[in-house]
């Protein structure tokens, strides 16, 4: 993704570092998406931890194709 959009009311830009950087309008809610189109890694959280908090994002959505068990353990840890 190139650029910069409004598309649905909210606004959504590339970000470094992560795949999307996404602003809800009405709710001042930052949101990241990182998407990883193979086996799940512990370093790809920890970067997407990092870039959530640098943004200050209120929301993490991370898709993989595949999810090891620790990762899904930690996940489920931090939504608790």
């Amino acid at each position: 993704m190139c650029g910069r959009f409004k598309n649905g009311g909210g606004s959504v830009a590339p970000l470094a570092g992560a795949n999307i950087f996404a602003r809800e309008d009405g709710l001042d809610r930052k949101n990241i998406i990182e998407d990883q189109y193979a086996t799940t890694k512990h370093d790809q959280l920890g970067k997407l931890i990092n870039y959530s908090s640098g943004k200050e994002a209120k929301v993490l959505i991370w898709t993989v194709e595949k999810v090891h068990a620790e990762r899904r353990a930690a996940v489920q840890w931090m939504n608790a």
